[in-house]
């Protein structure tokens, strides 16, 4: 499911080796959480370096998601 996380209360950000296409969707992989700083890392070496005030972060749906392949089975 493709997903968006928008970060609030936002005072600075900084970005690092972000690819040159702006279409292309990046995949998170892992937030990082200092004082007074977010750190989201993705795929390909991506950074966002945010600097902000609270935490208050936001994650929505942007689609659904595909169907099950399998079903389980369970005992009755």
């Amino acid at each position: 499911v493709r997903a968006a996380l928008r970060i609030e209360s936002v005072t600075a950000a900084r970005r690092r080796n972000w690819p040159e296409a702006s279409d292309v969707p990046l995949e998170l992989l892992a937030l990082g959480v200092e004082p007074g700083m977010i750190m989201l890392h993705f795929a390909a070496g991506a950074e966002i370096m945010i600097e902000s005030e609270c935490i208050d972060l936001i994650h929505e749906d942007l689609g659904k998601p595909p169907p099950a392949l399998t079903r389980p089975q369970h005992r009755e």
